[in-house]
């Protein structure tokens, strides 16, 4: 049996989104906050390390609790496949194997990929290659998997300062089932996808503005200052970028607790 070589495709980074943080409402528990990183390649093989920012605890008013990682990832290209043994392969298909993973030191997701194509058989070899009784063409077909993993402890990488190289990895290979002989061809392979790194955290301190850890007449200050658009500030409790009437209700309804205890 003859078959294409196997086909790497280890992700390359064409797109980064963070997204913002979730809101968090007073009393709220778990909160996950979200960067979506999206890959494709279109040459093969190819090696990528996707750049991720850490955890940002807002100066300790936010407590990392989990991290989980998700990878997305397809593999499409056109395919064709043709029997070249001597006898009819009434069973003939093409299985597509391999895997998707990202990795961060010694903290991995990892899933296996298998997809079989069938066909309704063909005959014995014409000795004409490309097209006969024994070609069968698949169209443009594809292969998705979706790997993920959630951490039970924070691992360090996740809660430091620097930012935080994720290697996503993509690997398929084309199989002829169902002949003793065949030949597998396919057009340009596409591999694309979305790497999801998910950070679920607790708020320490809902209504603590100054840090102190404690809610009180600063607090309300520190909101009425900052009042208005405040991407990033610790006024801006609810995390969407602005300093406004959530911010105002989160300190008020929390007046007078005193987290240190």
């Amino acid at each position: 049996m003859t078959t294409k070589p196997t086909i790497h495709c280890l992700g390359l980074l064409v797109g980064l989104g963070v997204l913002a943080s979730a809101p968090v409402a007073v009393g709220q528990g778990v909160v996950p906050v979200e960067q979506r990183h999206a890959f494709t390649a279109g040459e093969l093989p190819m090696l990528m390390d996707v750049e991720i920012n850490p955890f940002d605890t807002r100066g300790g008013r936010y407590e990392l609790l989990n991290v989980r990682m998700d990878v997305f990832a397809d593999v499409l290209t056109n395919l064709t496949a043709e029997n070249d043994a001597a006898e009819p392969a009434p069973g003939f298909a093409v299985v597509i194997t391999g895997f998707a993973a990202a990795r961060v030191e010694d903290f991995a997701a990892f899933r296996l990929l298998n997809r079989m194509y069938f066909t309704s058989g063909v005959e014995a070899s014409d000795g004409i290659p490309g097209s006969g009784p024994d070609f069968w063409d698949f169209g443009r077909v594809s292969a998705p998997t979706h790997a993920w993993r959630e951490t039970v402890a924070i691992p360090s990488p996740f809660t430091g300062e620097d930012t935080i190289d994720v290697m996503v990895a993509l690997e398929a290979e084309y199989h002829v089932f169902g002949t003793l002989l065949g030949t597998v061809t396919t057009g340009e392979d596409l591999c694309h996808g979305e790497l999801v790194v998910t950070y679920n955290y607790a708020v320490v301190c809902p209504g603590d503005v100054d840090g102190d850890r404690q809610v009180g007449l600063t607090d309300l200050l520190g909101v009425l200052a900052a009042w208005g658009e405040c991407e990033g500030c610790d006024a801006d409790l609810d995390g969407d970028g602005e300093v406004g009437f959530t911010d105002l209700v989160s300190v008020l309804g929390t007046w007078g607790v005193d987290c240190r205890e």
